[in-house]
């Protein structure tokens, strides 16, 4: 149990400190029964063994990996590691963690990890969040009144929160580097500063921009509302309860044997960077751990998922993580680059935002992957979570970014592995039920099942009124028809099915409404049939085009409509020969798509080609039989984030 934590101490500190501003519940917050004071403490789970083992089997590769990213980048020192769930499987150190004494770096060798901080004073907020302490939407300056000094650079302006402070949007200066200089400042200089004005670069909430300051001054919000230090808060509120030992605040507190020593090169010589006293500028940047120690916090945060019913352990509630991960502002800085690049890999993506205290990141090989790094001279950082895998990468080096710049390389090591392939949706039973209703309508229309198949409401609606007749056409087109293949679910109420039919086969992408019991709002229905003899021409020509069997003006005129730019099809046949090889036809079939707004007809053809597959889809005009439009790419899984 924490001090000032009773009811009576928490109201008394709170008006002391914030006025009275503070005393109605606030928007979001929990009521004063949900204290996190009494969650259970937090205690790391083992892996499943079998994913365990896998991960175990991979050391040898990963070993490899690292070692020669050590020696690439120069760096002096590395600790690496690979939590599977709750548990450190994958610990190793690689170079030394001191260069005079040339001593081998462990699991347990502290090393600094600078703006991996910010996500333990963002958690601290939001404690006091949940306790009902705070409000992310009040005014920060009605608990650091001294903010009220501010200049703000709009009349319009919003008042700076705590919300706008914890995503980096208060409109406060990127100050990235002049952050690492701030450190030994004190609480009086703190105040000087504010006193004297600083740079609101931008309207609050208008922008994003990286500011050391806002989260100094977020530190300053815990020791206010807490009335204790902040370094004192986040030692008792969290490292504790944690199990976090061996994180400390200042250099002085690691034991001399266990310190790792950050360097800076001078010529050929390595120079130990200064490790100053972190002063008020603690929140942004100050904490020392071990690999060993932080594997306990990604542990913990990794147990927020997937939600479900088990006890609350921890210092905040699970919801409350999930909730910090959760990207809230788009994390462009004034000179960024771009979000998406076309290189000789294909198209690239990231799209970061920032949540509480961690960036959200989408990117072409995973979405809502979780990360924050670290700099200070000397001390490179890396903290990757893939929440809905349960796997964390934690990388902490001296000297050169070692760690960053084998992020990559490792998730692929893990991917291929299969570590992140996440779980299969779970279908609700109505959904289910759809595989068995659907085609039972499609053989024999029943006006009962059909009112408890569809929702009653989206009945009515035109994409829906003529199914009757819809259903009675396609059983003529296409005769008896049985299930083929399983149930695809997109989420509990979304899924899609497939029947293989005596001509051709029908898929229905069903979607449920939200009402109880649910029923189904709309059925997408894409058909397959049998391609003419036009249409098996036209792909033969633009797979043996594709392939770069023929590429001549010739041909070009024989496959293609007059109306499409030959020369432009031409350079996309050549481009797609170069980078897939010869190509043979597997399968094809006009496709007939009929969604709610529209009816799209084309024809669809599976290729085989010397560097992988290739799904092939034209349209042809309907007077002359050639092709008005085409496109060919790899197989597209549904739910990629970036196509090819």
């Amino acid at each position: 149990m924490l001090p000032l934590r009773s009811t009576l101490v928490t109201l008394l500190v709170v008006l002391l400190a914030c006025g009275c501003a503070n005393a109605r519940s606030p928007s979001g917050a929990l009521p004063p029964a949900a204290s996190t004071a009494h969650l259970a403490a937090f205690s790391p789970t083992t892996a499943d063994p079998a994913r365990r083992a896998k991960l175990v089997a991979l050391t040898p590769a990963l070993d490899a990996f690292f070692a020669s990213k050590l020696k690439e980048t120069g760096a002096t020192g590395f600790a690496v590691g690979i939590v599977l769930e709750g548990e450190l499987v994958y610990a190793r150190g690689f170079g030394v963690r001191d260069v005079a004494t040339a001593t081998s770096v462990d699991s347990d060798t502290v090393f600094r990890i600078a703006s991996m901080t910010k996500s333990f004073t963002a958690l601290s907020v939001m404690q006091l969040r949940d306790e009902g302490r705070v409000m992310l939407d009040e005014p920060a300056a009605t608990y650091v009144p001294e903010l009220r000094s501010l200049a703000a650079p709009t009349r319009d302006a919003a008042p700076i929160s705590l919300r706008l402070l914890l995503t980096n949007a208060s409109g406060l200066a990127y100050d990235d580097l002049w952050g690492a200089v701030t450190f030994g400042k004190s609480d009086d200089e703190l105040m000087a500063l504010l006193r004297a004005g600083v740079q609101i670069s931008t309207t609050p909430g208008t922008r994003y921009a990286y500011s050391n300051l806002g989260w100094a001054l977020l530190g300053k919000v815990v020791e206010r509302v807490s009335g204790m230090r902040y370094r004192d808060y986040v030692t008792e509120s969290i490292l504790r309860p944690l199990g976090m030992s061996s994180t400390v605040w200042e250099a002085s507190e690691v034991p001399a044997a266990r310190l790792a020593t950050g360097y800076h090169r001078v010529g050929d010589d390595l120079v130990p960077e200064p490790r100053p006293p972190d002063g008020v500028f603690a929140p942004a940047g100050g904490l020392y751990t071990s690999l060993r120690d932080y594997a306990r916090y990604v542990a913990f945060q990794l147990a927020a998922y997937p939600p479900r019913d088990d006890p609350e352990s921890g210092p905040v509630r699970r919801s409350t993580l999930r909730e910090m991960h959760e990207g809230q502002r788009w994390a462009r800085n004034d000179k960024d680059s771009p979000v998406v690049r076309n290189t000789d890999d294909g198209v690239t993506l990231a799209a970061p935002s920032y949540g509480f205290g961690w960036l959200n990141v989408t990117s072409c090989t995973e979405e809502g992957r979780v990360q924050h790094g670290g700099f200070e001279p000397g001390y490179f950082s890396w903290v990757v979570l893939m929440p809905r895998a349960r796997v964390g990468f934690i990388a902490l080096a001296t000297t050169e970014h070692v760690g960053i710049v084998s992020r990559s390389g490792a998730f692929k090591i893990l991917r291929d592995a299969g570590f992140f392939t996440p779980p299969d949706p779970i279908a609700h039973p109505a959904l289910v039920a759809t595989e068995t209703a659907i085609p039972k309508l499609l053989e024999a229309w029943d006006p009962a099942a059909f009112e408890r198949t569809f929702d009653p409401a989206s009945a009515k609606y035109s994409w829906n009124k003529n199914l009757r007749e819809n259903f009675a056409k396609l059983a003529r087109d296409h005769g008896r028809c049985r299930r083929d293949g399983k149930l695809e679910v997109y989420g509990p109420l979304h899924g899609s099915f497939r029947v293989a039919c005596e001509r051709g086969a029908i898929t229905f992408d069903v979607l449920l409404s939200p009402a109880t019991p649910p029923r189904i709002q709309n059925a997408d229905i894409t058909e397959e049939l049998a391609p003419d003899e036009r249409t098996e021409r036209a792909a033969r020509m633009l797979a043996a085009a594709m392939g770069g069997a023929d590429d001549s003006d010739a041909a070009s005129t024989d496959v293609f409509a007059p109306t499409v730019n030959h020369a432009q099809m031409k350079k996309i046949l050549r481009r797609l020969a170069l980078a897939h090889g010869p190509c043979s036809i597997e399968r094809g079939w006009l496709q007939i798509y009929r969604g709610p707004l529209e009816v799209e007809r084309n024809a669809q053809y599976a290729l085989r080609c010397g560097n992988g597959p290739l799904q092939l889809t034209f349209d042809i005009d309907e007077k002359t039989g050639r092709v008005t439009s085409f496109s060919a790419h790899p197989p597209r899984p549904y739910d990629a984030t970036c196509w090819q």
